[in-house]
């Protein structure tokens, strides 16, 4: 896997928790899924069309996905997570970092150790070298830093999301 798409994955992680947290878990019944069609329908049908311009238009900015920041800002802190929360962030904590090959030989509690470390260590406000050294102390075969740096990037994108994007300071 890419840093692109470990970072993809994080960004993704975190709307999910997101939008898990704003609908309280709850899925939208069969009643209100027709009702919000509507609405966009109708939303859609009352836009304007722009007006053609002779000036070409520039490109729009290539993005990888969601502002991590801007998603963090939007869900809960590791502080105010619920049971249930947690339980979500870690299931796709453990999801982005199964794709580091050499974390495989890492249990699940040794993972989620590394990850919450990490977590604790962006608390502290250590520099990503102390971030590094937490995560290797909680998962000694971590593996190279772009796998350690990684798996900092996934937790700070699920299991700690007001660090999404932060990698330290």
């Amino acid at each position: 896997m890419t840093r692109t798409t470990r970072t993809a994955l994080a960004g993704t992680a975190g709307v999910l928790l997101a939008l898990l947290t704003a609908c309280g878990g709850a899925e939208p019944t069969a009643a209100e899924e027709p009702a919000a069609a509507a609405v966009a329908v109708e939303e859609k049908a009352t836009e304007k069309e722009p007006e053609p311009t002779t000036e070409p238009t520039p490109e729009p900015a290539e993005t990888e996905g969601p502002d991590a920041q801007a998603v963090a800002a939007e869900l809960p802190t590791r502080a105010t997570m619920t049971a249930e929360q947690g339980m979500v962030a870690a299931g796709v904590f453990l999801e982005g970092v199964a794709e580091i090959p050499v974390l495989a030989s890492v249990d699940q509690d040794s993972r989620i150790a590394a990850g919450y470390a990490a977590c604790d260590a962006m608390d502290t406000g250590k520099d990503i070298k102390g971030l590094m050294y937490d995560v290797i102390l909680e998962a000694p075969t971590a593996g190279d830093l772009m796998d350690i740096a990684s798996l900092v990037g996934i937790a700070s994108g699920s299991l700690c999301p007001e660090h999404a994007g932060s990698m330290g300071s």
